[in-house]
């Protein structure tokens, strides 16, 4: 089974379906969970990929 979501899902959400995402990256996961508990509308991404 994977880990990853389908891109199926993944069509229906952001601005253009009225469901804003806010991306952190990681070392910014405090911030994100202080938007959350903030009330923040839509989706909060955290990207756990390398950057350079």
């Amino acid at each position: 089974m994977s880990r990853l979501a389908p891109l199926d899902l993944l069509r229906d959400v952001g601005t253009d379906a009225g469901l804003p995402l806010h991306r952190f990256r990681l070392n910014q996961t405090a911030a994100a969970h202080d938007a959350v508990e903030a009330g923040i509308v839509g989706k909060v991404l955290v990207d756990v990929t390398r950057h350079p």
